[in-house]
């Protein structure tokens, strides 16, 4: 990964000093781009071990209004066979660009957090 030791100090300073942490990603991306899907699981990780064990992390998955029926199932499929597995429970699929998406980031976060946004 180009810049990944920057992105690396620069990302493992701001998961220690945040109180919970959003991952975003381009689910269609992921289930169609080999390297993207690599990247993102490698990021993932490294923000998942970073992390405190009770520190939030949301894995907000992006575009889902663009991918196919079936990608949620993909993506939870590849996600199950990763060190990170646990987080399985703190993905959202979500469409940003309408209020329904926003506000299933507002609720997850909700849930994980027990804290009202």
């Amino acid at each position: 990964m180009p810049g990944s030791v920057d992105w690396m100090m620069n990302v493992d300073a701001k998961v220690k000093a945040s109180s919970s942490i959003l991952f975003f990603f381009d689910v269609t991306r992921y289930v169609q781009d080999s390297k993207y899907q690599e990247d993102a699981n490698s990021r993932i990780d490294f923000v998942h071990r970073t992390a405190s064990s009770k520190k939030p992390i949301l894995l907000v998955a992006t575009h889902i209004d663009l991918a196919s029926d079936d990608c949620e199932s993909k993506v939870t499929h590849i996600i199950a066979g990763k060190g990170f597995r646990d987080l399985m429970s703190s993905i959202v699929f979500v469409n940003t660009t309408t209020s329904e998406g926003k506000q299933a980031i507002i609720t997850k976060l909700e849930t994980l957090t027990n804290y009202k946004i």
